[in-house]
């Protein structure tokens, strides 16, 4: 993750003391392949090696020319092999976006916005040669907007950022004082990527809910983006942003970007005359509409066709 690698570089420039020795990254395994290894060579500093590898059985031999104090991996789709990391005198460390157990596997974003969650969380542990099962070193929580959209570059440079920079730095710390780390208490959830079905959307849902599936599939790395959808004269169509809209009793309250929920007046002494799945208004200069979902309607901000 290449944010977390500017911010590892930031904690090394205030604390001159800490050191990258070098930096490991890869495309990833066959079934999960990506390309956002490049973003991070390219924040990398060209005075600090940046190694590209796909073959474990390497890893070992080549971190050894280094000889590293501390492995920090974040994001990072291999499991290592336990030699590896049994090789640093501190140990190794893997960030998490969770508390683990809770959502165990590589979608824990995705899951905590399908539940609902209040907050997404996150936590470092030890590594200990199996997937995110180690000791526990130390812990973050940061709260969901309805408008956070993990797309959004500023999601990440203004209310991520922060969080990763205080983990590395307080882990880090951990480590070097020869903190063992707690235990994982409780039997695992999991966070497997959803299947290609759960794309489509189903209008008889409640309107934050479809939200919270629209923004569940954010496009980065084996994520797909948006979510799929059937409309009256589009036929179908990929969504990729929404915002629910306000009951007509309530006050506008804009949201923590800005941004003020569509209020609807509907008038309660007529009939119901559109079904969950109707367009009831359209805005054809910025390409908006607004949708009638299970319970109220929703706001399309951002969708296109699908390629058939």
């Amino acid at each position: 993750m290449d944010l977390a690698v500017e911010q590892l570089l930031k904690l090394i420039e205030k604390r001159t003391e800490l050191h990258l020795a070098c930096v490991f990254t890869c495309p990833g395994p066959k079934k999960r392949r990506s390309d956002a290894y490049l973003k991070v060579v390219r924040v990398v500093p060209s005075n600090i090696d940046v190694i590209v590898c796909n073959r474990k059985k390497t890893f070992l031999e080549k971190i050894k020319l280094y000889k590293p104090d501390l492995l920090l991996s974040i994001g990072y789709p291999w499991l290592l092999p336990e030699d590896l990391l049994k090789f640093p005198p501190l140990g190794a460390l893997n960030f998490h976006n969770s508390h683990l157990p809770d959502k165990v596997g590589p979608n824990a974003f995705g899951v905590a916005l399908i539940n609902g969650d209040d907050n997404f969380k996150f936590c470092s542990h030890r590594m200990d040669g199996t997937f995110d099962t180690g000791a526990i070193m130390w812990k973050e929580t940061m709260p969901i907007a309805i408008d956070d959209y993990l797309d959004d570059e500023s999601f990440w440079t203004t209310k991520l950022a922060p969080v990763i920079f205080r983990m590395l730095e307080k882990s880090i710390d951990l480590a070097i004082a020869g903190e063992p780390g707690t235990p994982q208490v409780g039997k695992p959830t999991h966070a497997a990527l959803f299947d290609e079905s759960f794309r489509w959307i189903d209008w008889t849902e409640p309107a934050l809910k479809i939200h919270n599936k629209v923004r569940s599939f954010f496009g980065h790395r084996d994520i797909p983006h948006g979510a799929f959808a059937k409309i009256e004269d589009e036929g179908h169509i990929r969504i990729t942003r929404t915002i629910p809209c306000s009951s007509p009793d309530k006050t506008k309250t804009p949201t923590d970007s800005g941004h003020t929920p569509d209020v609807i007046e509907t008038d309660k002494k007529r009939p119901k005359l559109s079904s969950p799945g109707a367009v009831i208004s359209r805005n054809h200069e910025d390409n908006t509409f607004i949708i009638l979902c299970g319970d109220k309607p929703l706001k399309v901000l951002k969708w296109d066709k699908v390629l058939s």
